[in-house]
C-alpha cells in the first residue's frame, strides 16, 4: 500500500504535463481527457479483472504489472521534459509535501477558496462509491450483476462527459459557469437519490450525475490559470492530497450515515441518507465558489 501510495502521483503529474504543453484556455478540457481516461480505466479495468481472475487470483496483478511497464517504456520515449530550465523553481524540503504545498498555494489569491470547492467536491461525490453496492441492495433489491452494471455505465458516461463535453461546455458558458452548472446537476441527482425508490429511475437518473463531472476539470483549468508555470506540479499534487484525503473520509462518514439510516431500530428509514449528506456538502461548495466574484489569474489569463 505504501508502494501504492507514491505511485499515485503519476495522476499529478500527468495533469501538471498537461497544464504544460497546453494554452490556458485549452487546459480545462485536456485535463477532462485525463478524467475521461480513468473514467474508461474504471469500466475496463474490473471488467478486464472479472475476465483474467478465471485463470488464477494472481492473474489480474501480473497483467496490471505488464501493463504498468508498458506505460513506463511508452513514457520514456515520447515524453520530453516540458519545463526549462530557467523556469524551474529551486527544491524546497518545506514545500515537498502536501501541507507545505497547501500552506503555499493558499498565499495565492483564492487558490484556497478553489481547493476548499474541489474537497468538497469529492467528499458528496465519494458518495457514490462508499454506499452503491450497499444502497442498491437495500432500496432496489439488486443483484451483484446488476449493481455492476449501473457503476459500468456510471464510469462510461463520466468518461464521455469528461472526454468530449467538458471541452464545448467550456468554450460556450466560460469556466465559472460550467462549475456552477455541474454543482446544480450534482444537487439534482442526490436529491433525487435520497427519496427514489424505483431502480429503473435510479438508471435514468446516471446521466445527470454524470454531468456533475465537468466540475473536477473546470475547477482544474481555472486554478491553474491562477499560478505559475514552475507551480503546476505543485497545485495538482495538491489537488490529488485532498482528492485523496477526501476518499479516506468520505467512505468512513457515509457507511456510517447508511448504517445508522438502515438498522432495525433506527428512528427514520433512508437509505438515501448518504446522498442527503452529499447534497448539503454539495449545496455548500456551490455557496462557497458563488459567493465571490471571478478574478484574473495571474498571468492575466481570464478564468473564464
Amino acid at each position: 500500500r505504501l508502494v501504492g501510495g507514491v505511485t499515485a502521483a503519476t495522476h499529478a503529474t500527468a495533469s501538471a504535463y498537461m497544464a504544460d504543453i497546453s494554452p490556458a484556455q485549452d487546459r480545462a478540457a485536456r485535463f477532462g481527457l485525463i478524467g475521461a481516461a480513468f473514467g474508461a480505466g474504471f469500466v475496463l479495468g474490473p471488467l478486464m479483472g472479472g475476465i483474467l481472475g478465471e485463470y488464477g487470483t494472481r492473474a489480474p496483478f501480473w497483467a496490471a504489472a505488464v501493463l504498468a511497464a508498458g506505460n513506463a517504456a511508452l513514457g520514456w520515449a515520447v515524453l520530453r521534459e516540458t519545463l526549462p530550465q530557467t523556469q524551474r523553481r529551486a527544491f524546497d524540503w518545506r514545500r515537498a509535501n502536501p501541507l507545505g504545498a497547501l500552506r503555499a498555494l493558499g498565499c495565492l489569491p483564492e487558490i484556497g477558496r478553489l481547493l476548499a470547492v474541489y474537497f468538497i467536491y469529492h467528499v458528496g461525490f465519494a458518495a457514490y462509491p462508499a454506499v452503491w453496492a450497499y444502497f442498491g441492495v437495500e432500496r432496489f433489491g439488486w443483484s451483484p450483476t446488476m449493481i455492476g452494471l449501473s457503476l459500468g455505465l456510471f464510469g462510461v458516461l463520466m468518461a464521455l462527459v469528461q472526454g468530449a463535453l467538458i471541452g464545448p461546455v467550456i468554450r460556450r458558458l466560460g469556466a465559472r459557469a460550467t462549475v456552477i452548472l455541474g454543482h446544480v446537476f450534482a444537487l439534482a441527482a442526490f436529491a433525487a437519490l435520497t427519496v427514489l425508490t424505483s431502480g429503473t429511475w435510479a438508471l435514468i437518473m446516471t446521466p445527470l450525475a454524470a454531468l456533475a463531472g465537468v466540475i473536477p476539470p473546470a475547477l482544474q483549468g481555472i486554478m491553474s490559470a491562477r499560478v505559475s508555470a514552475d507551480a503546476q506540479g505543485e497545485l495538482h499534487g495538491a489537488l490529488s492530497s485532498s482528492t485523496a484525503l477526501a476518499m479516506i473520509l468520505s467512505p468512513l462518514t457515509m457507511t456510517a450515515v447508511f448504517a445508522y439510516f438502515t438498522a432495525p431500530d433506527t428512528a427514520l428509514y433512508l437509505p438515501g441518507a448518504p446522498f442527503l449528506l452529499a447534497l448539503f456538502l454539495t449545496l455548500g461548495g456551490l455557496v462557497l465558489f458563488a459567493s465571490r466574484p471571478p478574478l484574473t489569474s495571474q498571468t492575466g489569463t481570464s478564468p473564464h
